[in-house]
């Protein structure tokens, strides 16, 4: 049944979409001038040929036309075979299945990308290189039909940028870097897609001089952006646990022991010149302390206390906030801003406190407070 209260909104809204004025869509339509305005006033409600004739103009399918808010069941079950199908490597029947849905819902967005997703994933399984780049090329249409539908999802924004990333890779794998360096700097926010565009630009064959320096450049952006994602990932896992009731302290070592490593990697060559990094692995290593002094293990909470007297002694003497003391990043001129404080040695005692602070009822906090304040002497 049609949903007349709606057809009438989707109607209006589409024409806006395509840049037409309500002449321009009845000269194209054949009807008056009038009749479009019936049609977007409500007053009267097309004939079910006008309905297929504008789902084809706007390039909707006629269901999004009059105002279906949910697709029919079996489309919905259609596109879920798909994916299950997919995801069980049944390429030939999701392919056959694909086709069929594409045939009928031409202008379906679900169907549309997830029939990209198939085509792109059957192109890695085949083993046949024509029928790889028949697939590929599918597949990268469909993603382009896809991004021409991007009204019909919830979160139009994200999924663009997760489409154009797909389109991107497929970009590249077909050869054509130049086109897939260029989506992915349209979407770059936050250096997210850095990292792939060095790889990309260093996978040519023979990438220029001026490619290799650009590479470079985003290759450091991308190490950058992980270690900031790796690192708030760590604090995050650390929050949890703490959180988490009981408090797995054993779960909170290991993070921390990933943390100090990654930060380890990419440390000064001599372990021993001051680096930016000696601040981040002091706020693991109090973490390390006070677990282990709940856990009774006194010898490496003590330890640890000890790690990060000897670290902050020598940091604080030559403080670093150069990115250029981070390993692979020595070219990079630019600093790091943080709330740490100058001083690693008062910063220990203020980040100790404030998990005091949150904690005061923690008796294995406040030994390793005293145990800290007495090291330094304060």
């Amino acid at each position: 049944m049609i949903n007349q209260n709606k057809i009438h909104e989707q109607i209006k809204y589409f024409r806006k979409k395509r840049g037409l004025t309500q002449e321009q869509l009845a000269e194209i339509l054949d009807v008056s001038i009038g009749a479009v305005s019936k049609w977007e006033s409500g007053q009267n409600t097309p004939e079910l040929n006008m309905i297929i004739n504008l789902a084809r103009l706007f390039e909707v399918s006629v269901d999004v036309l009059i105002g279906y808010e949910v697709e029919s069941l079996d489309l919905e079950e259609n596109i879920e075979s798909i994916n299950r199908l997919t995801k069980e490597r049944k390429f030939d029947e999701a392919i056959e299945l694909s086709q069929r849905l594409l045939f009928k819902y031409p202008n379906n967005f679900k169907t549309v990308h997830s029939s990209a997703r198939t085509y792109f994933l059957a192109a890695f399984d085949s083993g046949d290189k024509k029928k790889k780049n028949l697939y590929f090329e599918e597949a990268l249409q469909l993603e382009r039909k896809a991004l021409n539908l991007l009204d019909q999802d919830k979160s139009p924004l994200l999924t663009e940028i997760k489409i154009k990333a797909e389109i991107s890779q497929i970009y590249r794998i077909l050869g054509k870097t130049d086109e897939s360096v260029r989506i992915l700097e349209e979407i770059n926010a936050n250096d997210f897609y850095s990292s792939n565009i060095g790889y990309i630009l260093t996978s040519q064959s023979n990438p220029t001089g001026k490619d290799l320096e650009k590479a470079y450049e985003n290759l450091q952006l991308g190490l950058m952006n992980s270690m900031d994602i790796l690192l708030n990932t760590c604090y995050g896992y650390i929050n949890y646990y703490l959180k988490t009731k009981p408090v797995d302290y054993n779960k909170i070592l290991d993070v921390c022991n990933i943390a100090r490593s990654y930060c380890d990697s990419l440390s000064p060559n001599d372990k021993k010149t001051p680096s930016y990094l000696d601040r981040i692995k002091v706020t693991f290593l109090i973490v390390e302390a006070i677990s282990y002094q709940f856990l009774e293990d006194e010898s490496l909470a003590d330890k640890r206390l000890m790690e990060i007297k000897d670290m902050a002694e020598r940091y604080d003497k030559s403080p670093s906030f150069k990115i250029e003391s981070v390993h692979l990043s020595e070219k990079r001129k630019s600093q790091v801003f943080d709330d740490f404080g100058e001083s690693l040695s008062k910063s220990t005692t203020r980040i100790i406190k404030d998990q005091l602070e949150d904690d005061g009822e923690a008796d294995h906090i406040k030994i390793i407070l005293e145990k800290w304040e007495k090291i330094i002497g304060s």
